[in-house]
């Protein structure tokens, strides 16, 4: 049995469990290229304006979150919006050069009939006020979770790329296709949903079709699941073009990682990852980070005490996760019913760490911070070097395969 997936952009909080935070985008990834020559961008999203969910679950129950004061932030500085229109006002107090960040965003709150909070990009970000045409944008949320007396922040960041345009460079790009204005996205919110991934292609900047030149037809995509720290083959349920596949309930665990690869014969020229969450899943997993915040800096070193580590300091990540049932006030599994697999990947699907790294069955059951000894004996699940390699923030991927015939459980 696979019980549950989770990735790194699962938020511990101590007091009310553990939230899966993130920003999706179902249009696929946000990005622009700087045309030098013509002093344009492509995409334009002054025509085609993608928007962030800000999606949030909770191990701690089986109804969406209720999100307060939901707040936006370029970089550090805060977006401010005009109460009537919810159109941006300034970014950091400040309307930028010719009031550019003037109705750059559209914030969307979440309603009876609209399920997420949202943020909509209306203008090309490529202002000298963004820091120029070219680098990568952060753009994070952040909001307020409560469960019974107990409140905390949670915050999720998403990355818009922005790249110098080559002319002969090909992107692919994962996106909802579903044409339904019902479409759920990335997401099942239902057992009997359904989910649509499909393929756009652009080369240098330019979006291909079947009428282009080149056409589509002069590629072929290749569809991967991730299954136990490999790209499996995903076998297609039903087309939805050359570049579409099906993703049913079934065939996620909580949160499932899926990959495209482009080939031009045999030769791979882009690929993708795209998640797909499964909210009516009754499982999840509370990652237990040590430390809590998950964040590395490059050059620094653990910190020692009695020769043993006391603080990792930004030098690695590690985890001691467990899986626990929704809804159920934290009920849990013994850490031992389940066999753990640990992959890091970058933004295209690469796969970061060796084969020996992935996997574990071994961890403990008593608290949720590994001890020094564990540290320091290969229970480092993210490398320095991984993301030097991976370019930056790197995707970490846990999934609990069931390793006995039934889990005790166990319960706070």
């Amino acid at each position: 049995m696979n019980a549950a997936t989770a990735t790194r952009t699962i938020k511990f909080v101590g007091k009310a469990g553990t939230y899966f935070c993130t920003l999706q985008c179902s249009q696929g990834d946000i990005w622009q290229e700087w045309d030098d020559a013509s002093k344009t961008v492509s995409p334009d999203f002054t025509v085609n304006s993608p928007v962030l969910d800000l999606i949030v679950t909770s191990s701690r129950s089986n109804e969406r979150p209720e999100l307060e004061n939901v707040r936006w932030f370029i970089r550090d500085k805060e977006i401010t919006f005009d109460p009537n229109t919810n159109k941006s006002t300034s970014v950091g107090g400040t309307s930028g050069t010719s009031n550019i960040f003037s109705g750059m965003f559209l914030r969307i709150h979440a309603s009876e009939t609209v399920k997420y909070n949202s943020l909509k990009i209306l203008k090309n970000l490529n202002s000298p006020d963004l820091g120029g045409n070219i680098g990568a944008l952060p753009i994070r949320a952040e909001a307020t979770i409560s469960y019974g007396l107990q409140s905390d922040k949670i915050s999720a960041t998403y990355w818009v790329q922005r790249y110098k345009s080559s002319g002969n460079k090909y992107r692919v790009t994962i996106y909802d296709g579903n044409d339904s204005p019902d479409s759920n996205g990335f997401r099942f919110e239902t057992k009997t949903q359904q989910v649509f991934l499909k393929a756009k292609l652009y080369l240098g900047g330019r979006l291909l079709t079947k009428d282009t030149t080149p056409s589509l037809n002069d590629f072929s995509f290749k569809w991967y699941k991730l299954e136990k720290g490999v790209w499996a083959d995903f076998k297609l349920q039903s087309q939805k073009g050359p570049e579409g596949v099906t993703v049913e309930e079934k065939d996620v665990a909580t949160y499932g990682e899926f990959k495209v690869e482009v080939k031009k014969g045999e030769e791979v020229i882009a690929s993708d990852i795209q998640g797909v969450i499964d909210m009516t899943d009754p499982y999840d997993i509370e990652p237990h980070p040590w430390p809590l915040n998950e964040t590395m800096i490059e050059g620094n070193t653990p910190i020692y005490e009695g020769g043993k580590i006391k603080d990792p300091n930004g030098a690695f990540v590690c985890y001691n996760p467990r899986v626990v049932v929704r809804g159920t006030k934290g009920t849990s599994f013994n850490m031992t019913a389940f066999k753990y697999y640990f992959t890091v990947l970058d933004s295209a699907g690469n796969i970061l760490n060796s084969k020996g790294d992935k996997e574990t069955e071994n961890y403990p059951t008593n608290g949720f911070v590994p001890s020094s000894d564990e540290a320091s004996d290969g229970r480092r699940v993210v490398e320095m070097d991984m993301c030097l390699q991976g370019g930056g923030d790197v995707l970490v991927n846990i999934e609990a395969i069931e390793n006995i015939t039934a889990p005790q459980s166990l319960t706070e």
